[in-house]
């Protein structure tokens, strides 16, 4: 295979009707619903991937201290590191510096002893590129000390509503044993000189804490416009005595400027991922499957150029004026949204995404390809590469929906999102999208909402990525220069 038949085939393919046609109307298109969608704002809570509850207790100098963490839906997260840093307050001494991991009910326990009062406290909770942590001042005054004993999280099976959780350890490191009562006010976040209006509730049993910590599936329902959700608390004992009260808060904006990042990747990327498979679809149609069927390739073949040879040729010069198509357009599209928001997009996540749309690209180039020398008549290809781009590109969300029912999964639950990455594994279109999960924490349910996620927890990994996308590259290859070879 020479250098010559591989840039014609380049130029060929990179001055084709279907790469032009599609990539100025993918590049306009973009443009025009990039800046349509730039003051887009939605309703959300803010609600991290990672949270903690932490107490501090105090026996006969004697100290214990407790980091309870757990994620956005209020399940208990293991082995995950905190650290915790002990100093004399206005110093940098450090008194002690200790490492530990959660348990099996997502509880790091820390023992130390120390003489000295007042303590200055901080820790930090890591797993995976998400990190939370605190720091206080204790006085010494009381015997147990802790900042909060509730927080909201999302319901799992609902992520339009809230449930509430809560952590408490007793002395001596006992399970609590209290009936907690809790009552809720939405605040609203108005404009200055605007009335601030008050939603107050009255005191409600919440349910009996009986163990560290417990979930209470309350169901409520997340407030439209700009709120902040107070709750407060008391933790009751048998006769009836206020053992503690507690209290907390969450930020609800019902308009938010879309991060730069965000805008591009979240829309782009499903948006991006379509028209490539496309582009990739009707190139190899063009460029390659029609003329193989029709037997226009045989006269090409003399040699020195072999089939292999040619194939190869075809393929490569195919691929390389695709990605040179991708990176063009990619890049227009995301100078033009660092113009619009003055905000510059890390060149990693460039990089990263670019590679990930040229792998979709070279999977459904490798699998039409491979059935042009299986179908025997134009129309048939053609209507093959037609029902790949409905399935993997519009009705794929339809499939996914199908499957959950099916299983009896609520959508937009825990259960639905893991469902939805794994399925996306076998979706060269979703390709992209997971990596648009991987690098920002984030999935896209629908247009207009996310939900923060840790994507470890859902088998989504750097390694399965790459090992993924290596296989959508060679597994379409190797099947069509196979049938290359050996079919005709």
């Amino acid at each position: 295979m020479s250098f010559s038949p591989l840039f014609y085939d380049f130029k060929r393919t990179i001055r084709s009707k279907t790469v032009i046609i599609i990539s100025a109307v993918l590049l306009i298109t973009s443009l025009v619903f990039i800046s349509l969608f730039y003051s887009f704002s939605f309703s959300s809570p803010i609600i991290r991937n990672l949270n903690e509850m932490h107490i501090l207790i105090k026996e006969n100098g004697n100290y214990s201290f407790y980091v309870f963490v757990y994620n956005q839906f209020g399940d208990l997260l293991q082995n995950v590191e905190v650290k915790l840093k002990i100093t004399k307050p206005g110093s940098s001494e450090i008194i002690f510096y200790l490492t530990n991991y959660t348990d099996s009910k997502g509880i790091a326990k820390f023992k130390f002893a120390t003489k000295e009062i007042p303590l200055y406290i901080s820790f930090n909770v890591t797993k995976g590129s998400d990190s939370v942590g605190a720091s206080f001042l204790f006085s010494g005054t009381t015997d147990i000390y802790s900042t909060r004993n509730i927080d909201f999280v999302l319901d799992s099976n609902n992520p339009s509503t809230l449930n509430i959780i809560a952590f408490y350890v007793d002395q001596g490191g006992q399970k609590p044993n209290y009936d907690v009562y809790y009552r809720y006010y939405a605040f609203n976040l108005t404009g200055p000189g605007s009335p601030n209006q008050n939603q107050e509730k009255q005191w409600e049993p919440l349910g009996k804490l009986d163990d560290y910590y417990k979930l209470f599936k309350v169901g409520i329902k997340i407030p439209s416009g700009n709120v902040m959700l107070n709750l407060e608390a008391q933790f009751k004992d048998q006769e009836g005595n206020t053992k503690l009260t507690t209290k907390t808060s969450l930020t609800i904006f019902a308009s938010q400027t879309i991060d730069p990042v965000e805008l591009t990747q979240s829309f782009t990327l499903g948006y991006f991922a379509t028209f490539v498979s496309l582009m990739s679809i009707l190139a190899a149609y063009n460029l390659y499957g029609k003329d193989k069927i029709l037997g226009i390739l045989d006269y090409v073949i003399s040699k020195p150029v072999t089939r292999l040879g040619l194939a190869l040729s075809r393929y490569i010069s195919m691929i390389l004026a695709l990605s040179f198509a991708i990176f063009l357009n990619y890049l227009l599209i995301n100078l033009y949204t660092i113009y619009l928001t003055g905000k510059l997009i890390p060149w990693n996540i460039l990089l990263i995404v670019t590679l990930a749309l040229i792998v979709e690209a070279a999977a459904f180039l490798g699998i039409v390809l491979t059935f042009s020398h299986i179908m025997k008549s134009t129309g048939t290809l053609l209507g093959i590469g037609i029902i790949l781009f409905l399935v993997f590109s519009f009705f794929w969300g339809t499939i996914v929906f199908a499957i959950s029912s099916a299983l009896g999964i609520n959508f937009a639950s825990a259960d639905f999102i893991r469902l939805n990455i794994i399925l996306s594994y076998f979706n060269p279109s979703e390709y992209p999208s997971l990596f648009y999960i991987y690098i920002l924490n984030k999935i896209s349910i629908f247009s207009g909402f996310t939900i923060n996620i840790s994507p470890e927890e859902y088998g989504l990994s750097l390694i399965n990525l790459i090992i993924t996308g290596i296989a959508w590259i060679i597994i379409p290859l190797a099947t069509f220069l196979y049938l290359t070879i050996k079919r005709d």
